[in-house]
């Protein structure tokens, strides 16, 4: 059986996989400025996928939840190299 990938990746790959089937022409942007993504799906130009925190700030635009397949995050603190902060330090004991 092949890897499926999870989250946003997966969730493309089988958006294409979809309208390749439907004999449309799928073309996938991928932006790093939500702004910018939220004027594309204004203009109708496609669609996001974005956490409902974010999606919380753009109320003109229609949220449908994703029920099957719904990508997943992990979250990790990055620092740099060093010993961390008093602050730091009593955060990450917090985190880990």
């Amino acid at each position: 059986m092949p890897h499926q990938a999870r989250g946003v990746e997966g969730l493309s790959a089988r958006t294409r996989r979809y309208a390749r089937h439907k004999d449309r022409v799928a073309t996938v942007f991928e932006v790093n400025d939500i702004v910018a993504a939220a004027e594309l799906v204004r203009n109708d130009l496609g669609l996001c996928i974005m956490p409902r925190s974010v999606a919380d700030r753009f109320p003109d635009l229609r949220q449908y939840r994703i029920r099957r397949h719904a990508p997943t995050w992990k979250v990790m603190v990055v620092r740099p190299p060093g010993d961390p902060s008093p602050a730091v330090a009593a955060l990450l004991r917090h985190l880990a």
